[in-house]
């Protein structure tokens, strides 16, 4: 099971029960994010970051029908990401056979709020520099803000190298 915390910002736009964090406090924080909605221009993007490494995922250029799909297009983006870092296939399918359930939260973590905050404010940044909003390189997007940054939670590794490490520990 995953357990997704979505922001106010969020909840509007997937049309999902929300059920009470409380009661999903045994699941392994690997399986625990955060999400929250942020536009860069007039388009409409989504964070996914992980609860205990801080690993993201942004998926952008949302529409309406879309949310109605977030969590297909949330695990396309996030096995791509974690297929481009080196992850093991098999460790992948591993992780992934816990997606088959998803429940979402209220936000519940102010630390983890900041950090993606950040993460919204690096990724303007390169939309704003480098990237551009017409034909975004979203692979070189989610690739920075995963192995470029460092939040004090993650013990002064990279969301990536954490990420990867705590994967093996749990499937390997």
């Amino acid at each position: 099971m995953f357990v997704i915390g979505a922001t106010a910002k969020l909840q509007k736009e997937i049309n999902r029960e929300i059920k009470n964090y409380e009661d999903y406090v045994d699941i392994i924080p690997l399986n625990k994010w955060i999400c929250n909605v942020f536009k860069v221009s007039r388009y409409k993007c989504v964070i996914f970051m992980n609860v205990e490494t801080r690993y993201c995922v942004i998926l952008f250029r949302l529409r309406k029908k879309e949310f109605t799909q977030i969590e297909t297009l949330f695990k396309e983006q996030l096995a791509q990401n974690l297929k481009n870092d080196g992850v093991n296939e098999i460790i992948i399918k591993k992780y992934f056979e816990n997606f088959n359930e998803i429940t979402y939260t209220k936000t519940y973590s102010r630390s983890i709020l900041g950090s993606i905050k950040e993460n919204i404010y690096f990724s303007e940044c390169k939309f704003a520099e480098e990237l551009g909003i017409d034909h975004p390189d979203m692979q070189y997007l989610n690739h920075f803000l995963n192995h470029d940054m460092i939040h004090l939670p993650t013990k002064g590794k990279r969301p990536s190298e954490f990420m990867i490490e705590q994967l093996k520990l749990l499937y390997n």
